[in-house]
């Protein structure tokens, strides 16, 4: 159809959808479910959802689109960039185009909740609806879902055939017999006589429960944490069956298994909070962490994850960065478990589990079968060929087999040349693509066990013999098999007594195409006893516990997760990458109370581990309360290590001292709770009975509390720490000094909020005079709301490291990418065929980083002032600032000030974006009009190409009106000026002028029909040389009652330009010179009482381009 022809089809369209529309009022939908401790998918809705209407909230926290969660508007669900877990609520809100008529059938339990309560009145949230969806869980079987299938065409793209199942049960199948299902299959091609395996569904789970019994296909929980040394905890897919008559327990699952469990363990670094990277146990970096399997220990407590608690993971590069609210010095343990990704081989996991009690619970017994077997015939990668096969027979038990990545291309045929260096070593250059002689695949050994580094672009530069972490090999897949035989039982003579034994066995062969010589087995026991007596005598102390532990582990036991505590190697003074040998530990305490006035802890034991030596160590604590509201605690610890310097020693000549000790005054003295504290930690090194080599430190802590409200609290706590280091003699090697103070206002009348975290430490290095390392940490939120007023503001400050962000486009088949390149550029086109990756590379530098977010909002019709005045005006000021740079020691007044002046050479990054709006309100009600003007300013600045421009700035100034033209008419006005000024790979400034008017008409509430004229004057000011666009805007929205909806947009476009001048794709949108049309189409109909069909239909046509057009047909049935 050519654009001449396109105002009379609309015309024409026009004329016929007034004559037979109907009402149809759009409502919102609210639904709330609960997180099941993954990303999801979450379904939402069973009907696509309105572009834009979506708001998601995680508990009390309002998710923001892109950043915390992804949704496909088409099918109704959503993605969150974090799991949820199970305990937490997502609550849902947005418009769903399509409503059925008949009751639907929902595929999650809504919650009960006062959603008045969660969403009061006055809150920034939408309000929800008071009529509660009808229940799913109504008495009898309830089955529901849909069945959709779908096709999908267009230019340069072959016909592409999906389907998707939505399939809920859920009620009772026979008397005593319940059944839950729920099956959700989607975007699986169909084949001819094939079916999709567990793990290609989207969601997968039907359980079955009976009086004691209960089977789960699906996804669930494998449990152990009541056991340790075969203790687990894993999300798994597959199945489960259990039995519980409160006697007897058992369960044996099947499934299949996507990780291998590991432990990294490392010290901090002086004024750095991260990233600390994260590696498989080869020292490989090239792993993923699988999603919510870590666990984050630092000096033995355990963290929360999340950017407002203790630290964020990033898990496709397998990092870690702690949050201004934990500090990280060099004196910080660090422990990270977590889960990897290891899916060379398809892996089963099997596991089971039986336990038996008497009535009274005197005594139970258990037992615990684990299995995890790669089938090593079922590589997931690519297939293994006969010399592959061999390859990982002669690596042995290691982590990887390799073989040579180099392959000879010959000339102008790889992007690779040879080179040899004065020693004679070959080694190879980059040298473009199609360029040289060789492709060369690299794979990731670790640092300095390779001769490569990755500098980005998929470009990979030789640094020097074992200087590196890559090297030119293929890395081959180890099939691996791991099995734990268990057992466990428990006495308890009487209410204070109890006996408990733990048994495990585990049998492990890392390498199976080694057969029987790849078999490495050993056992694990443990003894533990505990005995509480309370005694009469008023001389005696109120409570009185013992108890005593031991425990065996063989060299090779190796469970399926860590079963030593946490901070195990500094509890026994051992290195932190201790050597696994066998070992034997006794431990006994002793504890004792009088009420809550004091009481009193001692520990002791020995750790015995093999050949290598030996540890003693004890501990004794006390928590006395005294007068004026008083306390006073203090613990000692010391542990001793005694090994040998070699093998032919014939005594433990070495020994390790570590000695700590912690002690805290504090009272409370009317307002104010005054507090001193006094550290020690002192680690020796002797040989043969002689001093050799120590660290040792000293940390004065004073503190302050004021109590000025109930709601109020200043705390204020100084730090100093002496460092000391044995050479000879004790020096002193450095000294700390911290200072941190904590804010909180909570629930004032006033409605002001605020909670304030800050924390300086400054480290002076005494090796070195005039040195030192310094740390600003900072934390803010806060928010006040009264009458009219609303203000929220978050700040925070972080010293961190950060790796160059390299953005690279890999070419896709034509038509299914995000980008085309013209002229030298990568641009946003839905039908191109690149798609882009943000990837890390090069070394990590010091950075500092500061983030800011204001929002306030004045809105005069909840003024308590009548004046009419007032409330004509409501305005919104919101401003998000992150920066991150090299600079050091930046004051306060510059972390909040997004505009200030700083040394270019020291920016990483920079993303401003501001926005004020003022809105002009009629007076009154009546007049149905709203006048807005806006200025807004979005800034972005890279170094090293994170984003498509080094330099990006763009600022302009709009007014917008809205208007009520009566009779169903209304009008809708918008003007901007804009300024753009892009610096990168092409420069550009530019100044625009944009108009664009538009009238709907509104017949009646089903449907719109309007047309939009634009007009915008692009000046480029470099080149000098104009460019004008005039568009034609005609759009249609008819939603005909209880049959479906239509949706037509369509953009005729002339851009005129002077002649032969190449102009960059910022400018005239996109938009060549000459005619372009653009045209979206899409439609919902009902086809029966409960199926629908839909089809979504694009096509756009540019001067000296063919026309492109996609396609997408689908018909649903719900059920």
């Amino acid at each position: 159809m050519s654009a001449s022809k396109i105002p009379v089809f609309l015309f024409l369209l026009t004329i016929l959808l007034a004559k037979s529309s109907s009402s149809n009022a759009t409502q919102r939908t609210e639904v709330a479910l609960n997180g099941d401790n993954s990303t999801g998918p979450y379904l939402i809705s069973h009907d696509p959802i309105a572009m834009g209407s979506d708001s998601i909230w995680v508990d009390e926290v309002l998710f923001q689109k892109s950043e915390n969660y992804s949704i496909d508007y088409d099918r109704g669900f959503i993605i969150t960039s974090q799991p949820v877990p199970s305990s937490s609520t997502i609550r849902a809100s947005y418009i769903a185009i399509y409503s059925r008529l008949n009751n639907p059938h929902y595929l999650y339990k809504p919650l009960s909740i006062d959603l008045k309560s969660a969403f009061p009145p006055d809150s920034s949230r939408p309000a929800l609806q008071s009529e509660k969806p009808p229940s799913f869980y109504s008495p009898g079987l309830n089955i529901g879902g849909s069945k959709s299938l779908s096709i999908e065409f267009g230019s340069s793209l072959n016909p592409d055939i999906n389907q998707a199942l939505d399939l809920s049960i859920r009620g009772p199948v026979v008397r005593g017999v319940n059944a839950t299902a729920f099956v959700s299959d989607r975007g699986i091609p169909v084949a001819s006589g094939g079916t999709s395996t567990i793990e290609e569904l989207d969601k997968f789970f039907i359980n079955i429960t009976a009086k004691n019994f209960s089977a789960t296909l699906g996804d669930f929980y494998v449990d152990f944490n009541s056991l340790e040394l075969a203790r687990y905890n894993k999300k798994l897919k597959g199945l489960a069956l259990n039995y519980d008559d409160q006697i007897n327990q058992g369960s044996i699952s099947a499934s299949s298994s996507s990780g291998r469990f590991t432990v990294n363990r490392f010290n901090g670094r002086e004024g750095d909070q991260g990233p600390y990277l994260l590696f498989d146990p080869s020292g490989s970096r090239s792993l993923t962490v699988l999603p919510g399997t870590e666990t984050v220990f630092i000096n033995g407590e355990k963290l929360t994850r999340g950017s407002d608690n203790d630290y964020v993971i990033d898990y496709q590069n397998a990092h870690i960065t702690f949050t201004p609210k934990r500090l990280v010095t060099s004196d910080s343990r660090i422990e990270v478990e977590f889960e990897y990704s290891n899916r060379e081989f398809s892996r089963g996991f099997y596991a089971s589990r039986f336990h038996r009690s008497n009535r009274e619970g005197r005594f139970a017994f258990g037992a615990t079968v684990i299995a995890e077997i790669d089938d090593k015939n079922g590589p997931l990668s690519a297939a293994l060929s006969d010399e592959d096969r061999q390859a990982i027979k002669d690596s042995g038990i290691g982590e990887y087999a390799l073989k040579s990545g180099v392959e000879y291309k010959g000339p102008g045929q790889g992007e690779y040349n040879q080179a040899v260096d004065s020693t004679g070593y070959i080694y190879y250059l980059y040298v473009g693509p199609d360029s040289g002689e060789y492709h060369i695949q690299f794979s990731n050994l670790g640092y300095g066990k390779g001769d490569y580094t990755y500098i980005g672009r998929g470009i990979y530069s030789f640094v020097g013999v074992l200087k590196g972490d890559y090297a030119p090999v293929v890395k081959l897949p180890v099939p691996r098999s791991q099995y734990l035989y268990g057992f466990d039982g428990s006495f308890n003579p009487n209410d204070n007594v109890n006996f408990q034994i733990e048994s495990a066995y585990t049998r492990n062969n890392r390498n199976l195409f080694l057969g029987d010589n790849g078999v490495i087995d050993d056992p694990a026991l443990i003894l533990r006893g505990k005995a509480v007596t309370k005694p009469s005598s008023s001389l005696l102390p109120d409570e009185v516990v013992l108890s005593g532990n031991y425990r065996h582990t063989a060299r090779n036991f190796a469970p399926f997760a860590e079963f030593r505590a946490a901070d195990y190697y500094n509890k026994w003074n051992l290195l932190p990458n201790y050597s696994s040998v066998t070992e034997d530990a006794g431990e006994g305490a002793l504890s004792t109370s009088y009420g809550s006035r004091c009481s009193f802890d001692f520990e002791g034991g020995r750790l015995s581990r093999a050949s290598e030596g030996y540890s003693d160590r004890w501990s004794a604590g006390a928590a006395v309360e005294l007068p004026l509201q008083s306390k006073l605690h203090g613990n000692f610890r010391q542990s001793d290590h005694r090994s040998k310097a070699d093998s032919l020693s014939s005594y433990f000549n070495l020994k390790g001292t570590l000695q700590e000790f912690d002690s805290q005054y504090e009272f409370r003295q009317w307002l104010f709770k005054p507090s001193l504290g006094y550290k020690f930690r002192n680690n020796e090194n002797y040989e043969n009975e002689i001093l050799r080599d120590g660290v040792r430190y000293n940390i004065y802590e004073t503190g302050l509390a004021f109590y000025a409200h109930k709601r109020i609290t200043n705390t204020v706590t100084y730090s100093l720490q002496r460092d000391d280091e044995y050479a000879g003699k004790w020096l002193r090697k450095d000294e700390a000094i911290t200072l941190t103070e904590q804010i909180a206002l909570a629930d004032i009348p006033a409605g002001l909020t605020l909670n304030y975290e800050y924390t300086f430490r400054n480290k002076r290095f005494k090796e070195i005079a005039g040195t030192n390392s310094r740390q600003n940490l900072s934390y803010l939120t806060s928010g006040f709301n009264s009458g009219p007023f609303s203000i929220e503001y978050n700040h925070k400050y972080n010293r961190m490291r950060a790796a160059l962000k390299i953005r690279r486009y890999i070419l896709v088949d034509e038509g299914t990418g995000d980008y085309s390149y013209e002229n030298g550029e990568y641009v946003l086109d839905p039908f191109g065929n690149y798609i882009s990756v943000l990837e890390e590379a090069g070394d990590f530098r010091p950075i500092s980083e500061v983030e800011n977010a204001f929002f306030f909002k004045f809105d005069g019709r909840r003024a308590k002032d009548d004046s009419s005045y007032l409330r004509q005006f409501k305005s919104e000021t919101s401003l998000d600032f992150n920066q991150r740079s090299e600079e050091t020691g930046i004051k306060f007044v510059d972390m909040i000030n997004p505009w200030r002046n700083m040394n270019p050479a020291l920016l990483v990054s920079e993303q401003l974006r501001f926005i004020q709006d003022v809105y002009l309100l009629p007076v009154n009600t009546k007049i149905k009009r709203e006048i807005r003007l806006r200025y807004a300013q979005t800034l972005i600045v890279a170094s090293g190409g994170s984003f498509e421009s080094d330099f990006d700035d763009k600022r302009s100034a709009a007014a917008r009106l809205r208007q009520s033209l009566g009779k169903g008419f209304s009008l809708e006005a918008e003007y901007t000026r804009e300024h753009r000024l892009v610096a990168g790979i092409a420069e550009l400034r530019m100044d625009s002028d944009l108009l664009v008017p538009d009238i709907t008409f509104t017949p009646n509430a089903g449907l719109e029909i309007g047309s939009g004229l634009k007009y915008r004057r692009d000046r480029e000011v470099i080149d000098e040389f104009t460019v004008i666009l005039y568009s034609l805007l005609p759009h249609i929205r008819w939603n005909f009652s209880q049959k479906g909806r239509f949706d037509f947009n369509a953009e005729i476009i002339r851009v005129l330009s002077p002649d032969a001048q190449f102009f960059n794709y910022r400018i005239a949108e996109g938009n060549r010179a000459g005619e372009n049309f653009r045209l979206t189409v899409r439609g919902l109909l009902r086809l029966g009482e409960n199926s629908v069909g839909e089809l979504t239909y694009n096509f756009r046509k540019r001067p000296d381009e063919k026309a492109m057009h996609l396609a997408r047909v689908e018909v649903k049935y719900n059920f």
